[in-house]
């Protein structure tokens, strides 16, 4: 992998911080391969297929928005949908039909490019992954709608950022916080007198 850091010299300013980003990107690219070739798979769960939805419908309205108003189109990590309305009339009736297949057949290529951007190496043949594509169908319907809701001149704001998946289920304390301080003075103590 060959990327450009945009400097002459490496001391100038922000060259070490570019330099870092790149081999931080290559060693996740190295991580997600190895993955890849090893077949292990993160884990899709209902609550993280939720949150990839969400990312997802949030970004792309941040991205409407900012061209509305004529502001720097942000930074997002993945590929944006070329057709929106497109995705909405297609989603829309494989949804209307319950047609998984369908959805799965729609969405499988660009779900697949998306996770892999935001991290995630996931098993496209486990039911799960159907499930993710059945929620960015979702998704690009609610998209659409509010886009709709934008032409028309009416408020359509955009959701907050979904909470980080650490930040909605954190992992259970073995201890408590207030305890901490106790428990080390107890061993500080015990290791003082050599017991």
């Amino acid at each position: 992998m060959k990327v450009s850091l945009g400097v002459r010299s490496m001391n100038e300013p922000g060259a070490k911080a570019r330099h870092d980003a790149a081999a931080a990107k290559y060693d996740q690219m190295i991580a997600r391969a190895t993955q890849l070739a090893n077949g292990v798979y993160d884990r899709l769960d209902p609550p993280l297929i939720e949150f990839l939805a969400n990312n997802y419908l949030h970004q792309q309205l941040v991205l409407d928005e900012a061209s509305r108003w004529r502001q720097p189109l942000p930074d997002v990590p993945f590929e944006t949908r070329r057709d929106r309305e497109a995705d909405y009339e297609e989603s829309r009736e494989l949804l209307d039909d319950h047609d998984v297949d369908g959805l799965l057949d729609y969405w499988r290529d660009w779900a697949l490019a998306y996770t892999q951007a935001m991290g995630y190496v996931f098993d496209t043949s486990k039911p799960e992954f159907a499930m993710l594509c059945r929620a960015f169908g979702e998704a690009a319907c609610k998209l659409w709608l509010a886009i709709d809701k934008r032409n028309d001149r009416l408020a359509a704001p955009t959701p907050r950022l979904p909470l980080s998946r650490l930040r909605q289920w954190p992992p259970r304390l073995r201890w408590r916080p207030r305890d901490w301080p106790h428990r080390k003075k107890k061993r500080a103590l015990r290791t003082l007198r050599g017991g």
